[in-house]
Formats: C-alpha cells, structure tokens, sequence
C-alpha cells in the first residue's frame, strides 16, 4: 500500500486508533497494524500467510519493540478470521495481495470474508477498512460497503465500513 494511501486511512480513523484492539490481515511486512500502534492501538494481531514477508514482519514487530502488545500467526487468513471470531477487534484492516488472489475469480471469497468480519469479529463502534483496486468492489456490488465510506487514491480504493455502537 502506498505511504500516501496510508496516511489517508489514519486521518480518516482520527482518534478511533487510540485504545484500539486491531486485527491487521494480510498483514504483509505489519506497516497497517505497526502504525496503529505507534498512533496508540492496545493491540493488534498481524496474520501473514507467505513466508517471506511472515519473516520481514516478525523482525519489524521486534525492531519497534512493540511484542508486548502485538501478536503474529502465520496462517491463512480465512482460517484465522475463524478462529479470531470468539474475539473481537475495534479496528479491522483487510489488505489482501490483489495481484495474487485475481481479484475476479476470488471476489466471493473476499466477500465472504468480509462479511462474516464485519458481523461475527468487528466490535461495536468499531471500524473495518478494505483496500482495494479501484473499480472492484463498488458499493452496488456488496451490501456491506452501501453505507461505506469509500475514497479512491489513484488506483487505490479504500472502502471504511462502521459498525453501529450498541
């Protein structure tokens, strides 16, 4: 992701960030969740699947000395949504690695995805942001993102979806 795209998502969030309990997936080398943290996130968990970018994240999460509010898994993203929807996170960060995944033939995924996190793992009060290729997931293609948040940064999408407080 951008560091300009970046910059927009945390302005966008504002204050929502501090206190934060964060779950950053697809994760990559942490810079989502790693910046929440300095901004003053609780916690945040990293899930990275491939195992290059598993290693850049684990020497960056010790390099900010941040290990005792953060947690790594290297696993599947799907399967640890699952695991993770007992829990619940105040911010929710889905980055996935479009130019591997071909955006069109795992878009039902990604929107299974993205609504069992939104309904089952999301917190009241709390928000998910989904990066994404410009012109893929416009708002009349997926319920969820109607009432979203959505702002383009060159090819960049971000959609920021917000759940209603109890």
């Amino acid at each position: 992701m951008l560091e300009k795209t970046r910059g927009a998502i945390f302005s966008i969030l504002g204050e929502a960030v501090h206190g934060a309990r964060v779950l950053d997936l697809y994760s990559g080398t942490g810079s989502l969740g790693l910046e929440a943290l300095s901004r003053g996130a609780a916690s945040a968990t990293f899930v990275e699947r491939d195992r290059t970018a598993f290693g850049f994240l684990e020497r960056n999460l010790q390099q900010m000395a941040v290990a005792d509010r953060a947690k790594a898994l290297r696993a599947p993203v799907e399967a640890a949504a699952r695991s993770q929807a007992a829990a619940s996170a105040d911010l929710i960060f889905l980055d996935p690695p479009y130019v591997e995944c071909e955006v069109r033939t795992r878009r039902p995924a990604l929107v299974a995805l993205l609504t069992d996190l939104f309904e089952r793992v999301l917190a009241p009060g709390g928000s998910l942001v989904l990066h994404f290729p410009v012109g893929e997931f416009e708002p009349k293609a997926l319920a969820l993102l109607e009432g979203a948040d959505v702002r383009e940064y060159g090819r960049n999408g971000v959609a920021l979806l917000s759940k209603a407080s109890s």
